[in-house]
């Protein structure tokens, strides 16, 4: 975290990079797409809902 640390410091406005932890993400193309056509039809939905439908369309 050193050299992370040493590169905010020369340049505060620079963004971070950061290692990632954790698995990669499983979200794929088709997902993305589903998501952005789901909240164009539905702008009012919340994070439970779209929860929701991505589990009864996907699994």
């Amino acid at each position: 975290m050193k050299d992370f640390d040493n590169c905010y410091e020369k340049d505060p406005h620079q963004p971070r990079l950061i290692p990632t932890v954790g698995r990669p993400p499983i979200l794929m193309e088709e997902h993305e797409k589903f998501l952005h056509e789901l909240i164009d039809e539905k702008p009012s939905l919340v994070i439970s809902d779209i929860m929701d439908e991505i589990m009864s369309t996907f699994s």
